[in-house]
């Protein structure tokens, strides 16, 4: 089977029309031509090294998936076919929508017969506390332009990260696309500190933020050194319960480490 202009159909066409050559018992082959001078956009090339990698049993089922990551999976409920599962990856994409479905249904808690629904998560994703800095916070494509290239470090930040390392996946993309802007930074900063935070025993029921000011929720029997932190780190204002980091909005000083300060501090005890 010889296909011309072979950057001009979808996924699904090309693995349908590859299909309809060989059998079990004989082998056939499929030419999937296009213009040697032409350039080819970076949808086409997408889909022309997906249909060339699934070849293997069961390649129909991991096309659809390819397809969707290239294209978009549009709305659920919906006429619109593009949508913005490309921002943060299918896996990222599925996994939020599975936990706004639960939501939706009340699937954490008990249903509206008053019945126990029983949530089947790991446990140690039950109580994980969310961290949202007040600032900027992700990969550009003016820093890095390739798609996939973003969605593969996303991926990797999303993952289970208990010893997230900060120092060392920056050093690996600064080796790879030069210095890193700030936002790119804080990413990593979320992911370290949403890290510290949750390391088991954690001391915090709760973190958020504003443009001036960290406030840190402390469970009813946590035990801190106020002393310590009060010596070691400015701007703070320790509560009932509540430690207070002020000034964030102030140049001149470094809220970003002292957020890391602060976590480590509380949970050490010295």
């Amino acid at each position: 089977l010889i296909v011309d202009e072979s950057d001009k159909l979808g996924l699904t066409q090309l693995y349908q029309l590859r299909g309809r050559v060989g059998r079990s018992s004989a082998k056939a082959y499929a030419f999937f031509l296009f213009k040697k001078r032409g350039v080819l956009t970076m949808t086409a090339e997408n889909r022309l090294r997906a249909i060339m990698t699934a070849s293997e049993l069961g390649s129909g089922y991991k096309l659809a998936m390819r397809d969707l990551q290239i294209r978009g999976s549009g709305d659920i409920l919906g006429s619109d076919q593009s949508g913005h599962v490309s921002a943060v990856g299918f896996d990222l994409y599925t996994r939020l929508l599975n936990e706004a479905v639960d939501e939706a249904r009340g699937a954490i808690g008990a249903n509206r017969t008053g019945t126990h629904i029983v949530d089947k998560r790991p446990s140690e994703h039950l109580d994980q506390i969310s961290v949202e800095l007040p600032v900027d916070a992700y990969i550009p494509d003016f820093y890095i332009s390739d798609l996939t290239v973003r969605l593969s470090l996303y991926e990797q930040l999303v993952g289970d990260k208990k010893n997230f390392q900060f120092e060392t996946f920056l050093k690996n993309i600064e080796d790879r696309f030069g210095p890193a802007p700030q936002m790119v930074k804080d990413l990593l900063l979320g992911v370290l500190l949403k890290n510290k935070i949750n390391n088991p025993p954690s001391k915090f029921i709760s973190v958020s933020a504003n443009k001036s000011e960290f406030i840190f929720t402390l469970k009813e029997h946590a035990q801190i050194n106020r002393h310590s932190l009060e010596s070691q780190i400015d701007n703070i204002e320790i509560g009932n319960r509540k430690i207070y980091l002020k000034g964030i909005n102030n140049e001149n000083f470094d809220w970003r480490k002292a957020l890391i300060d602060l976590v480590d501090l509380v949970h050490s005890g010295s």
